[in-house]
């Protein structure tokens, strides 16, 4: 979460020291060790996470208005992303305790009865050792990446959303550069990355450290788009293998009007452009999150972008409901989600509808949510089926009355999930 930082005092200037010297020392690390930095700490997490908070939340649904409640378990500023899409406005908080890690499915059991959503998050290591298959393991990021090389004057022509960016990209009057010269950095870090960050995310922001984003700037550089000569937006991207990764986007002093100019777009052309000439297999646009309604999901889904399981994130998100109705159907209606199936991706959404299925209604509501990477998209809905009702590939409609009553565990269950 991102914060205005508190003056030093006493008790806190020492660790604040220590992390900057941690960063300094990172920034200077041969490529790879972050890497195994992360692998090494995902098993020290189950110790260092080892009590949890649990509370439940009341409020009203964002969709209907509904009363309803949700059991939650973990930090606030972790459990967040799920919760602020279950309600409309703040909910009231009632905290239950802290609870040992080894002990919380157990206390889950007991205390989600009287929910209609559980949300708990989790390190991926414990989740294998200490959980049944009564939940959704929904990862708390997930990657998107574009396979090259793409025709963007082809894509255009089957997505209206990419041919209006590049009409806005080319008659914009924005020019573009790529810039390695080290003073750029920092001028791209204070004046474009924090504060577009802060502006477009709000407490939900994660503001990148600027001795990792240098590290990675080393490796790459960024690609500038100007305004009159002047930088008014700009990537940082790396090298990664065979493949160039995105790492960081901003706009100068967080200015929302450059985004409704085409900056932002004008920025994703020119990085994939730029990718193809350097012989990329593949352009990395990293984590999004996991919810096939996420609007930067959307974003990077339009340019081609398939989904993948990231390994360097450690904490999955492990939801449950009671029964797939009422509160729970809703916030499904509103955040379909992205699920580990195996060792897949897929999603599931609820389609709420009166009138019988037909073909062009079913693949209206499937590619509304389907995003390439996805080994399979569960719609669940109430409505009777045409007779000649043709599924698309790689979909499953799914009968509301098999789930109504019902956890997870039973959408699991299905043939053709894991």
């Amino acid at each position: 979460m991102a914060e205005d930082p508190a003056p030093l005092t006493a008790a806190d200037a020492v660790p604040r020291r220590g992390a900057d010297l941690a960063g300094r020392l990172l920034a200077q690390a041969p490529a790879g060790f972050e890497a195994r930095l992360r692998r090494a700490w995902a098993y020290v997490l189950p110790l260092h996470d080892w009590r949890v908070p649990v509370a439940r939340l009341h409020g009203v649904t964002r969709a209907s208005g509904r009363k309803a409640s949700m059991l939650v378990a973990g930090a606030g500023r972790w459990t967040g992303y799920l919760s602020d899409r279950f309600f409309a406005g703040t909910p009231q908080r009632d905290a239950i305790g802290h609870v040992a890690l080894w002990q919380l499915p157990g206390h889950l059991r007991r205390w989600r009865a009287d929910v209609d959503v559980t949300v708990a998050h989790v390190d991926n290591r414990s989740v294998r050792r200490l959980f049944d298959d009564d939940y959704l393991r929904v990862p708390q990021w997930v990657g998107a990446q574009l396979p090259l090389p793409v025709d963007l004057a082809a894509l255009a022509g089957t997505s209206g959303r990419v041919a209006a960016d590049l009409r806005r990209t080319r008659r914009g009057g924005l020019t573009h550069d790529v810039s390695h010269r080290a003073a750029d950095f920092d001028a791209f870090y204070h004046r474009m990355f924090v504060p577009y960050t802060r502006a477009r995310h709000g407490e939900d922001a994660y503001i990148k450290s600027f001795h990792s984003l240098r590290r990675s700037f080393r490796s790459g550089g960024i690609l500038w788009v100007r305004s009159n000569g002047q930088p008014v937006a700009g990537y940082l991207f790396e090298h990664d293998g065979d493949a160039l990764g995105l790492v960081a986007v901003g706009v100068v002093d967080g200015d929302e009007a450059w985004r409704q100019r085409g900056a932002v777009a004008a920025l994703y052309v020119h990085i994939i452009e730029y990718a193809q000439r350097c012989g990329c297999a593949a352009v990395d646009m990293r984590g999004v999150r996991p919810s096939l309604a996420d609007g930067l999901l959307r974003y990077k889904a339009k340019w081609g972008a398939a989904l993948y399981g990231r390994t360097d994130v450690p904490h999955s998100w492990l939801v449950h409901w009671n029964r797939l109705d009422g509160a729970a159907a809703e916030f499904l209606a509103g955040t379909p989600l992205v699920f580990r199936d195996g060792e897949a991706l897929s999603g599931v959404g609820f389609v709420d509808r009166e009138t019988p299925w037909t073909t062009a209604d079913l693949r209206q509501a499937r590619d509304r949510l389907w995003v390439p990477g996805l080994a399979r998209l569960c719609l669940v809905g109430s409505a009777n089926r045409a007779d000649d009702l043709c599924v698309p590939v790689a979909t499953q409609l799914v009968d509301h009355a098999c789930l109504r009553d019902a956890g997870p565990r039973a959408l699991l269950a299905l043939p053709g999930t894991a």
